[in-house]
Formats: C-alpha cells, sequence, structure tokens
C-alpha cells in the first residue's frame, strides 16, 4: 500500500472516530438532537438506538485502525491483521443496514406525515445516517485489500443486528419498556414483527454480500 493511501485512509478513520465520539457525547449529555428518532434520549438511553450503536462501533474500529495505519507507517509495512479487517468490514454492514433503513423506512415515514424527507439527514444525522456509513464503507471496499472475505464473515457480519434485534425485541415489543420507536409493529400488530425481522436480515446479508464482492473483485487487481 502506497504511503499515500495510507495516509488518507489513517485521516479518514479518524474522522469517522472523532466526529462519531463527540456526537456521542453530545447526545449522552444534551439529549436527542433534531429529528432522533422522536424520543428524548438522553445518558444511556441514547444508545437504543441502532444508528448511535452501530456508528459507535465505527468509532472503535476506526481507532483501532487508526493505531495499525500509524503503526504501518512508521515501520514502513501494510498488514493489517485479519480481525481488525473483519471488524471493519462488519461495522460498514451496519452503518450500511443504518443508511438504508434510513433511506427506504424512516426517511419516507416522515414525508408521510407531512416532514421533509431529508429530516434524518440533517444536523448530526447527515454524519450518522449517511456520510460515515459511506465512508466506512468505502475503507473496507477501496483500502483493504490483504483478505478476501467470503461467506462465513458474511454471516459474522450479522451479529451486531443479532444482539441488537434481540434487546429491541424483548423492551420494544415484548415488555414494552421502550416504545416502538422504530415502527416494526406498524402501530402494534405484533404479528408483523417476525417478517419485518426476516426481511431486515436477509437486506444486512445482502448489504454485506456486495459489500464483499466488490471488494474482492478489486483485492483481485
Amino acid at each position: 500500500m502506497k504511503t499515500s493511501k495510507k495516509i488518507i485512509l489513517l485521516l479518514i478513520h479518524l474522522f469517522i472516530a472523532v466526529v462519531t465520539i463527540l456526537l456521542t457525547l453530545k447526545g449522552v449529555l444534551l439529549g436527542a438532537g433534531q429529528g432522533q428518532l422522536g424520543e428524548n434520549m438522553i445518558n444511556l438511553g441514547y444508545f437504543k438506538a441502532f444508528t448511535v450503536d452501530s456508528n459507535d462501533l465505527a468509532a472503535i474500529s476506526s481507532l483501532i485502525m487508526v493505531v495499525i495505519l500509524l503503526k504501518n507507517l512508521i515501520t514502513k509495512k501494510d498488514h493489517i491483521p485479519y480481525w481488525a479487517t473483519l471488524l471493519n468490514y462488519t461495522s460498514g454492514v451496519a452503518v450500511g443496514l443504518t443508511f438504508i433503513t434510513t433511506a427506504t423506512f424512516l426517511a419516507p415515514t416522515q414525508v408521510s406525515i407531512g416532514n421533509s424527507y431529508f429530516l434524518y439527514f440533517s444536523g448530526d444525522m447527515f454524519f450518522l445516517h449517511f456520510l460515515t456509513p459511506l465512508l466506512v464503507i468505502g475503507t473496507y471496499i477501496f483500502g483493504e485489500k490483504e483478505f478476501k472475505f467470503n461467506k462465513k464473515e458474511n454471516f459474522i457480519s450479522l451479529l451486531p443486528l443479532f444482539f441488537y434485534s434481540i434487546v429491541y425485541v424483548t423492551c420494544a415489543v415484548i415488555t414494552h419498556v421502550w416504545t416502538d420507536f422504530y415502527g416494526f409493529t406498524f402501530g402494534g400488530h405484533n404479528s408483523v414483527v417476525v417478517p419485518v425481522l426476516i426481511v431486515i436480515y436477509i437486506v444486512t446479508f445482502l448489504i454485506g454480500f456486495a459489500m464483499r464482492k466488490v471488494h474482492n473483485k478489486l483485492a483481485g487487481k
């Protein structure tokens, strides 16, 4: 990997980590920003949103990548460990789901009640719903070419969704500790939860499938 490419990747990962950490601190300390799912998410409640969790996972991955890339620049090496690449890929799939969900479900829902389609792409949400997902996906597809991933990694990338869906269904659908702020029950129709989850898992798998296919093709050049 050329030195210039390492520096560009390092700066992108540093940007992702710093912006996400600052927005998370803002959310925890000051509460939800404009368009934050219609809830007053303050303190630990801020982490109820998959948007926040997926972006924070990406921030952790990016911090790790910053350290690795700095070390590689100093030692003039190119090696990025498999686990770090896998974490970056997995976080890319997670924030990719955040972007797709916002663009195809949350934003149109806002339009149906008279708000702007771009409500969830404005303010802080511009970074969490749009820019960060694109940057994380881009760093995996175009930046890391040492390993080619297959279906095993594709299924591993579902783990963030798997753990989150367990918590969300338990808290928002079964125990009602949370409101169904994502609207996946479509107004309290619990019978649609399983079909909705199946669709979400399929979409998430396809995001990972597309990412690794493009990545593997470029890695082969």
